[in-house]
């Protein structure tokens, strides 16, 4: 594997992850989410990563190495997006009353013995 081996580049609210290697795939881990991870293809430039705590693991020789990227930066809306445009806001299309209970279809037909 070459010493310049790929790019972690912030970029806003994300950082993005370019993988310089001919042959060797990159893996990019989530620690806060067991099993989340992508992989960074060789050759792929400015992959953003999701994550905002992240553990690049890459291939060396016989063993992996890692190092851990902290994301950026955080960006929130000023208001909802109803306030912006001057919209109405979103109704629910299906009320749900939480102090009643509800029986769903598959219950029914679970229940029933139809399933």
């Amino acid at each position: 594997m070459s010493r310049r081996a790929g790019e972690v580049t912030a970029a806003g609210s994300h950082w993005t992850l370019s993988n310089l290697s001919r042959t060797s795939t990159y893996v990019v881990e989530n620690p806060e989410g067991p099993g989340e991870h992508i992989k960074i293809a060789p050759g792929r430039i400015e992959a953003p990563i999701p994550f905002e705590f992240s553990r690049v693991v890459l291939p060396a020789a016989d063993d992996l190495l890692s190092f851990d990227v902290w994301a950026p930066r955080h960006d929130y809306a000023d208001e909802p997006a109803g306030d912006r445009d001057g919209g109405e806001p979103t109704e629910h299309a299906f009320p749900l009353d939480r102090t009643k209970r509800y029986l769903d279809s598959f219950a029914v037909h679970r229940l029933s013995g139809r399933w």
